[in-house]
């Protein structure tokens, strides 16, 4: 689908200015919609196929809403503040699975009874799931590698804890990020969009929640983390892009990173990078931290 929608969205006047380019090229924005349509596909025939799919419905509404809140934010531009209350409140479905946990399982602590709180903390970890991974952005092939590194990784897990509906969820995530990275790798010739973005944050935390390796999911989740905690810690911290502009492109086409911390102005400051090859070294670093989580969740737990 995604060969057709580059055609339609262009035709619609829905783009965007490649900004990691000498020659600023105009690429098409609101890519994730093929990943949102290709998944939804996909599990309503799982649906068809296997009865117990249906016991994943709640995670798979909560994704596809986050999503769609992802498609209307690219169309019409959500406040900033108002898209954590939006997607917590697409988690909803989620709390139909959640509703029987109490506690969280820990490496060498063993579980931590959490009582009901448990319920609220499941609207908060979708929605700063979905934040992170929108914060982390920018680059070719950047977002949707990470998305499918990630929901491999919990794949993996699931395998691995007999859960083979729910692994079939994840690769079916994997999968459709990874088909549509083959039109966003460098040089890109479609952005995500925060339909893309929010949805893979979604994905991460509602299988972590639903198969029970929310220890999995949060370390998965670290090289997010450490880039929206660099930037929360500037000043101007919501409006780095309009008071210090954007990332700069040298003449050799190394990225000059503007003055303020990011993960990704971390490592372009430690040497110089292209941009496939500072997206290359973000993907190894969230590989690492996928087989961090993977190693702990099925040694130590």
């Amino acid at each position: 689908m995604t060969p057709i929608l580059i055609h339609k969205l262009k035709e619609h006047k829905i783009v965007g200015v490649d900004i990691h380019k000498l020659t600023k090229p105009i690429c098409t924005e609101m890519g994730g919609l093929t990943v949102l349509l290709g998944f939804g596909g996909a599990f309503g025939v799982s649906l068809f196929l296997s009865p117990e799919a249906f016991d994943l419905l709640p995670a798979f509404l909560t994704i596809i809403f986050v999503g769609a809140i992802g498609a209307v934010d690219d169309l019409f531009a959500f406040r900033q503040r108002h898209k954590p209350f939006l997607v917590a409140l697409a988690s909803v479905p989620l709390l139909v699975c959640a509703g029987s946990f109490v506690d969280i399982r820990f490496p060498y602590f063993g579980s931590i009874y959490l009582g009901s709180f448990y319920l609220l903390l499941v609207p908060l970890a979708v929605a700063t799931a979905s934040n992170l991974t929108n914060m982390l952005a920018g680059f070719n092939g950047l977002e949707a590698g990470m998305a499918a590194v990630s929901c491999f990784a919990l794949g993996i897990l699931c395998t691995f804890s007999g859960k083979m509906e729910l692994a079939s969820l994840a690769f079916t995530l994997t999968a459709a990020y990874l088909a549509f990275l083959r039109y966003n790798w460098y040089p890109a010739k479609i952005f995500p969009g925060d339909t893309g973005t929010l949805m893979a944050g979604a994905a991460i935390s509602s299988i972590s929640i639903v198969g029970r390796m929310e220890v999995a999911g949060i370390i998965i989740m670290i090289p997010s983390a450490i880039d929206f905690t660099l930037k929360m810690i500037s000043r101007n911290p919501f409006s780095h892009r309009r008071v210090y502009g954007d990332t700069l492109v040298d003449v050799d086409g190394s990225l000059v990173p503007p003055p303020y911390p990011a993960l990704p102005h971390a490592f372009m400051k430690a040497t110089k990078l292209k941009e496939r090859d500072l997206v290359l070294a973000l993907l190894f670093m969230q590989s690492f931290y996928a087989i961090l989580g993977i190693v702990l969740t099925i040694f130590l737990i």
